[in-house]
């Protein structure tokens, strides 16, 4: 429950943000004598009112009233650098800020002037945002709120691309495979939002950076941790299968490596591993252009598989849809 301070006329939308940008200017003056823990305290105050007036207030009524508090609130923010402030400065505030921060960049993202989203706009042309969102997972006490604000980016096209686009997506794979759980599992989180936020942006990048992008796959579908290999294995099934991505598709079961790794994972210890390992390698069976050394080992291999399958898809008696699935893999097996 959040609890407003007492209101005063100086918490208006223009005082608000002009407060904010020089409190995070004196937070970074050395020669400051206010001391720091009354500034925070003060920071935060005004985080709240932003809150407050942003999420709090109901302004259909007002949408294209001037005066309206929350239209003036979201265009001082916008464009009067508070945001690339506060996104810079995330690591010095209180933890009670940092949550104000996201709530209110996410508030500011989906608001929007015809089709047009402000403070989206002000993310791109401060390209710098976005890094120190991405560079937040290298800090524990911020990652989660970094995390939050990149997703919410990530359904913004021009913002998703210019993520894509720079080398520094790719520290977004050694950031799910760090040792924090908690770091690892929203890493992960952004890492799939990008993925299928923008089908379109993901299907083209994919195929403009189609070996880049697998090498470094490879660093999770071959992970220590299992959750990650679980995780990428569904995802990778998720996007070989999206319809946009059909050329991706055809060129992965082409690969005879894929298809080794996919049928190694097979006989995992873990039965849900094994599950989602069987659903890509479905794909490969169900693929019309499948490689001749593709179809050269899966037929070598015909019988094991068989086997497999057999095993592996244990009908309940008397679950018919289940017993037609599994004659259906069996006899595509057999086609090969």
């Amino acid at each position: 429950m959040h609890i407003l301070p007492k209101r005063r006329r100086s918490s208006g939308p223009v005082h608000i943000a002009r407060a904010l940008s020089e409190q995070i200017a004196q937070l970074n003056d050395p020669n400051c004598e206010k001391k720091t823990d009354k500034l925070l305290r003060s920071i935060e105050k005004h985080l709240e009112y932003a809150r407050h007036i942003l999420c709090d207030v109901d302004d259909s009524h007002q949408l294209f009233d001037k005066t309206n508090p929350v239209s003036k609130l979201s265009t001082e923010f916008a464009y009067a650098r508070v945001l690339p402030l506060l996104i810079t400065n995330l690591h010095q505030l209180t933890f009670e800020s940092k949550k104000k921060v996201s709530l209110i960049f996410i508030n500011l993202m989906k608001r929007k002037i015809g089709f047009r989203s402000p403070a989206a706009e002000v993310v791109q042309k401060n390209p710098g945002m976005l890094m120190e969102m991405l560079e937040g997972y290298e800090c524990p006490e911020i990652a989660p709120f970094c995390g939050i604000m990149l997703r919410e980016c990530s359904r913004h096209e021009p913002l998703a691309r210019a993520l894509l686009e720079t080398d520094q997506f790719y520290n977004l794979f050694t950031y799910i495979e760090t040792p924090s759980f908690e770091i690892s599992a929203d890493a992960f989180s952004t890492f799939k939002s990008l993925m299928q936020n923008c089908k379109r942006l993901s299907s083209n990048y994919l195929q403009s950076n189609y070996e880049r992008f697998f090498s470094y796959f490879q660093i999770l579908l071959t992970s220590d941790n299992y959750l990650t290999r679980r995780q990428a294995l569904k995802l990778l099934s998720e996007l070989l299968k999206e319809e946009l991505n059909e050329k991706v598709a055809e060129r992965f079961v082409a690969d005879v490596q894929h298809l080794k790794q996919i049928m190694w994972m097979l006989k995992d210890d873990s039965s849900l591993i094994r599950t989602e390992a069987f659903e890509i390698f479905k794909i490969f069976l169900d693929h019309p252009k499948r490689s001749p050394a593709v179809n050269q080992i899966l037929v070598k291999n015909r019988e094991k598989l068989v086997m497999f399958v057999d095993e592996f898809l244990n009908v309940a008696k008397g679950d018919a849809s289940a017993k037609r699935d599994k004659q259906a893999v069996l006899e595509k097996i057999n086609r090969i």
